[in-house]
């Protein structure tokens, strides 16, 4: 054997010790990668889990926080005020400033409706005062809550039109209702 053919042998020895070597880390480097990607997307998706978790909880506990006003409650059994008295008015100022506090504390929120059966709906919205329509919703079954308390909805088109709200000014909505009594 030549010395030209020796050292071609020992040269492609020597390649293929290098390429053998470089597949060997490539795929452990791939692999090394892929796991860490999939650990990073897993910790992603826990952390948006969790601040949704923190959101829809803030939410439910602001409504909750509401059935528990007493100015609000007896607003929305509309039988301790009638409709353009003193009373009334205060009631409404009082429960606007109130709305306008959770609203306030709460950047998750970006408005708060109470809306009773016949009296003026409350709500943060900048909208014209109209008068209730708690029966409207429930009639046509689309904010039926099958006996729970409350549901997370992605669209109120009753409300929207009754309001005057774009549908792309919200993302998803909370619909509650205020216990026994006629009014969400």
């Amino acid at each position: 054997m030549s010395v030209r053919r020796k050292i071609y042998i020992v040269l492609a020895v020597q390649v293929a010790c290098i390429i053998l070597l470089g597949v060997v880390s490539y795929a452990s480097a791939s692999k090394s990668l892929k796991s860490s990607y999939e650990e990073s997307n897993i910790q992603a998706m826990n952390s948006v889990a969790s601040y949704l978790d923190y959101c829809f909880y803030t939410v439910s506990s602001t409504t909750a926080d509401a059935l528990t006003n007493k100015e609000l409650k007896d607003y929305t059994q509309e039988m301790k005020y009638a409709v353009g008295d003193k009373d009334f008015k205060a009631a409404q100022t009082e429960i606007e400033n109130y709305l306008k506090l959770k609203l306030s504390c709460n950047r998750i929120l970006s408005a708060v409706t109470v809306v009773p059966d016949s009296f003026p709906v409350q709500s943060t919205y900048r909208v014209n005062k109209i008068d209730g329509f708690y029966d409207d919703m429930f009639d046509d079954g689309s904010y039926d809550l099958g006996g729970i308390t409350g549901a997370w909805l992605s669209n109120h088109a009753l409300v929207d039109e009754k309001m005057g709200i774009k549908a792309d000014t919200y993302a998803i909505s909370y619909v509650r209702k205020f216990g026994s009594f006629k009014a969400a």
